[in-house]
């Protein structure tokens, strides 16, 4: 309390102007559906007075047990503070075969239906966060598949037709706030069925930027082609659906960094965070959790 009291009073001369990067956890993917939508990706700075900085790191969504559980959005990342609150909204869940994506940081991907035109939209993505997820198809004669998840950079694709691919992930957004390139937030692939002894198209891959691959089945009861995979932690990438028989596989888990100039003392932080310098700035980054901000 007596720290808190002291960075209360001691005026804005040791509080820098701060620079954040946000992404959400990215959605579960589906069963024989729409992966996974990738988190919200947001970026920007902050230069009044807020000597604390509480912490909220996203986490993926689940996927799917077989047919009989529904995937989840993933969580919220934010940051909040004296006059600051920013949030990067979690991906959306992507769908079990004939029900639509959610909406989210990015939309989840559609899923198959055996209601003509046998097609579901995927969710829409929020503005400035992420892209929409792509729909899924079953067509006739029926095999089914769904519609990629949204990435930060781009809507996931749709399934057009009985015979074509499952959706791929929508791309992620690349960015250097570290100093380095990473991709982040990369959409879920959707889920495939092909009937035994028909050639296979493929598709469902995961967005860049962590997003999971969709799963492929061949025949009601046969091996998998492909399993899915999960989205990756620290990303926000949406998580694979599968195809059928198989388990849509969660979302990864969002990030937080903050950066300020390397000319200001470093911070008193919680929670598990990891800390690193340049010649320019000092990072601070958490991929999951709560934790603080404290300077003194």
């Amino acid at each position: 309390m007596a720290i808190i009291q002291t960075l209360l009073t001691q005026g804005p001369s040791q509080v820098p102007p701060i620079e954040y990067l946000l992404v959400g956890g990215g959605g579960g993917g589906g069963y024989l559906g729409g992966g996974g939508g990738a988190g919200g990706f947001l970026t920007g700075s902050f230069s009044g007075y807020i000597p604390i900085i509480d912490i909220s790191v996203g986490n993926g969504g689940s996927g799917t047990i077989g047919e009989s559980t529904s995937p989840t959005n993933g969580g919220n990342s934010i940051i909040t503070g004296i006059n600051l609150s920013v949030t990067a909204i979690g991906g959306g869940a992507g769908s079990n075969y004939g029900s639509n994506g959610s909406s989210g940081g990015s939309g989840g991907g559609g899923s198959p239906t055996d209601n003509p035109p046998y097609t579901t939209s995927g969710g829409s993505g929020t503005s400035g966060q992420g892209y929409s997820g792509g729909y899924g198809n079953r067509g006739s004669p029926s095999y089914p598949g769904g519609g990629g998840g949204g990435g930060a950079g781009g809507a996931g694709t749709d399934k057009t037709s009985a015979f074509a691919a499952a959706g791929n992930g929508g791309s992620g957004v690349t960015s250097n706030f570290t100093g380095s390139s990473v991709i982040y937030a990369g959409g879920g692939g959707g889920g495939q069925y092909y009937d035994t002894g028909q050639g296979l198209v493929g598709g469902g891959l995961g967005g860049s930027g962590g997003g999971g691959d969709g799963g492929i089945q061949i025949g009601v009861t046969g091996t998998a082609y492909r399993s899915p995979t999960p989205g990756t932690d620290g990303l926000g990438g949406g998580g694979g659906a599968a195809g059928n028989n198989q388990n849509g596989q969660r979302g990864g888990s969002g990030v937080i960094i903050i950066k300020y100039s390397i000319a200001y003392l470093p911070a008193i932080t919680t929670g598990s965070v990891t800390y690193t310098t340049d010649a320019s700035y000092r990072y601070y980054k958490w991929t999951s959790g709560t934790g603080r901000l404290i300077f003194v």
